[in-house]
């Protein structure tokens, strides 16, 4: 083909329907991940992306080409139709030749900046979002916590049609631009084609895992593609930087246009597909740049491929024969699929494969599963709160048994418990392989991992309801962990495993509402309840220490005063005189019990008791003599009643004089003359000063 304008215009239309035809199948594929909710469709989606740069890169340099082809074309037909303008026009080349200028930065520039920037691209974007969706591999099985493969109202006969629309488109254009490729000059087209294989590649990969859930019912195909997609995107970045890195080292002849990084060597197997051998014959003779598979070497080593070849293979199976058992582990040697015996830790040798097989297991570590709400271990750095969201996923709840509370109706019948309670706990089993049970491990079940888990779900599900709430979140986690390792040991050792630890990390009310909030508050008021008993019985303590002496001796006091007061009570209520008499008799041995308990407590009851048997004693001894000294004043008086009057009648007035003031005065018989006193009663203290001194 001539190598003129129309070829680079006809390059650059195709280029931009491979630009118009990417655009299309990018949103196509995005608006269809977003309908379908699907982690592979979004990873898609992002590859499609990728191949736009290349494309626009491809119109921008064919169409630069078109344009120096046509500045070319006019500057010869000057050259041949004016000398003069000819020589004017050699002299200022450099200025007029912006086109070729341009076209080579293009090539030189623009080729590999675009790869390099798409290898890039693909490579933090393929291992981003693999790392993101690799979860997927075990959740498609049995994480109910992991993002769902596939929308739940996702209609998968209409996914099928979608994805079967474009691989199509993607597979045509792209054979159609590939087809182009025979020419020299569109061979750049190969790159954007390639890529485009590479759509439809992932397009079949959308069609496959379509069927297989249409025949299965099960989403769990499309989790796997949603680590696949992203893997391929990894792995033609990875691509794409290996051969711009080896491009840069290859020897070039003047002039060459190298191939574009973005060239796909193992997509362009999809666009036109070769023997392997002719693929690696050209890329060795690219990379080395001279025809290298013509040399007599290359002919003599090619002879010499296949006997390496089967050589190769032939050590490699026999290799198959020796295994190699860590220390922590230990094996079982499989003869013909059948259990030939258990080794452990050392090189040993078996049947080559598949004649001889090897299942090793990790005896001597302890591996750990969760059960209960959570099935993902907390998150290190969160607090585990009430009030906060610390598990990574949704928590389910776990079931409780009603909690007790006596409440009466509207009908008049007592209720003894309310409703089911609801709680989340994360629960950890920690368990290992025992090594002298390994065969039974290995037999007991298809995964006796998964079989553990199940069986202590269950003992969980058991456990939380049959205690109530407030068991659970009070005593639950104590106690709840040793009666759970109890029986789910017994179970696990059926299976080979001993389990070495069962605890329950977290148990609290939902997080979600105002529920925890509602929780804190009733704890609060049952914590001031307790603070408040526990301080009534501190004061009772108190109380009877100091009273009695020592708080068990004033217990026994108190006990033996309400069995007196008891008997007492019932001693007032009865007529039977036999009965009487009996109660009369328990009357006096409870009074003796307690006088025997008081006299031996010590304390402010052994200070009053000792003080009022001593105030007993005085009063009785005082009124004793007092009986005593009138008994004899009567007698006095019988004897000489008139002298003991006057006798009395002179011990009151001593009595009632003996503390006043008494003055002594004469008085003449004779004459008759009264004394005259005078008293100032302003001052008590002269008064005898006046009656001495009366001029005073």
């Amino acid at each position: 083909m001539a190598h003129d304008q129309q070829t680079y215009r006809r390059a650059t239309t195709a280029a931009i329907v491979g630009l118009v035809v990417q655009v299309v199948l990018s949103i196509a594929i995005a608006l269809i991940g977003l309908w379908a909710k699907s982690p592979a469709l979004e990873a898609a989606t992002w590859y499609f992306v990728g191949g736009i740069p290349i494309w626009i890169v491809l119109c921008l340099l064919y169409n630069q080409a078109r344009i120096e082809r046509v500045e070319a074309l006019e500057a010869e037909q000057i050259i041949h139709q004016d000398q003069q303008a000819a020589a004017i026009f050699e002299e200022q080349a450099d200025d007029l030749d912006l086109a070729r200028r341009r076209l080579q930065k293009l090539q030189t520039w623009g080729l590999n900046i675009v790869s390099l920037l798409v290898a890039i691209y693909l490579l933090v974007l393929g291992g981003y979002l693999f790392n993101q969706n690799k979860s997927m591999l075990s959740s498609a099985a049995d994480a109910a916590d992991a993002v769902a493969p596939l929308g739940p109202e996702t209609n998968p006969t209409v996914l099928l049609f979608l994805s079967v629309g474009i691989a199509f488109m993607a597979f045509a254009v792209g054979r159609y631009v590939s087809g182009m490729t025979s020419v020299k000059e569109w061979k750049l087209l190969r790159g954007g084609a390639s890529y485009l294989m590479g759509n439809f590649l992932m397009a079949v990969l959308t069609v496959i895992g379509t069927i297989v859930v249409l025949f299965s019912k099960k989403p769990d195909f499309m989790g796997t593609l949603a680590v696949v997609f992203p893997a391929i995107t990894f792995l033609v970045g990875l691509e794409f930087l290996v051969t711009f890195l080896l491009g840069a080292y290859r020897p070039r002849k003047k002039g060459e246009i190298g191939r574009p990084a973005f060239d796909s060597r193992v997509l362009g197997m999809l666009t036109a597909p070769k023997s392997l051998g002719s693929i690696i014959s050209e890329t060795i003779n690219y990379q080395f740049g001279f025809e290298i598979t013509s040399s007599w070497f290359y002919k003599d080593l090619s002879k010499l491929i296949m006997p390496l070849l089967l050589l190769g293979v032939a050590v490699v199976w026999l290799s198959t024969s020796f295994v190699v058992v860590q220390p922590h582990q230990q094996a079982l040697i499989l003869k013909m699929g059948q259990i030939s015996k258990q080794v452990g830790p050392g090189p040993h040798f078996k049947l080559p494969w598949p004649f001889g097989q090897t299942q090793k297991f990790d005896v001597d570590r302890v591996h750990e599963t969760f059960v209960g709400s959570v099935r993902n271990k907390s998150e290190a750095d969160i607090a585990i709160l009430w009030t906060n969201q610390h598990a990574d996923g949704e928590e389910e709840y776990m079931i409780t048994a009603p909690t007790p509370s006596a409440q009466l109706d509207d009908a008049g019948i007592t209720d003894n418990s309310t409703g089911v309670g609801l709680l989340p706990a994360e629960v950890v089993v920690q368990y290992c392989i025992l090594s002298e049970e390994l065969e039974k491990y290995a037999t007991s079940a298809d995964d006796p991992a998964k079989l553990l888990e199940n069986l202590a779900d269950r003992h969980v599900n058991e456990y939380f309801s049959t205690h109530d709430v407030d068991f659970l979140l009070a005593h639950g986690r104590e106690k709840g962990g040793m009666e759970l390792q109890k029986s789910i040991a017994a179970d696990a050792r059926e299976l080979g495993l001993k389990v070495t630890f069962v605890g329950i990390t977290s148990v609290h009310p939902p997080t979600k509402s105002e529920v925890a909030d509602k929780f804190h508050e009733v704890i609060n008021a049952l914590q001031q309840k307790e603070s408040a008993i526990q301080e009534a019985q501190g004061e009772a303590i108190r109380i009877l220490s100091e009273t009695a002496g020592s708080y068990e001796h004033g217990q026994k006091i108190n006990a033996a005063i309400k069995q007196l007061e008891t008997v007492q009570q019932e001693r007032s209520n009865t007529k039977d005189a036999k009965k009487l008499a009996q109660l009369e008799k328990m009357v006096d041995i409870s009074q003796q019990r307690v006088d025997k308990l008081l006299a031996q407590a010590s304390g402010e009851l052994s200070m009053i008791n000792d003080e009022a048997q001593a105030y007993r004693w005085q009063r009785s001894i005082s009124e004793l003599a007092r009986a005593s000294r009138i008994g004899a004043e009567f007698e006095a008086y019988k004897l000489a009643p008139r002298y003991y009057r006057a006798r009395q009648s002179l011990d009151t007035l001593v009595e009632g004089i003996k503390d006043r003031r008494k003055i002594i005065i004469s008085q003449d018989q004779e004459t008759g003359n009264r004394p005259v006193f005078r008293f100032d009663f302003k001052d008590p203290e002269s008064a005898l000063d006046n009656i001495i001194n009366p001029s005073n």
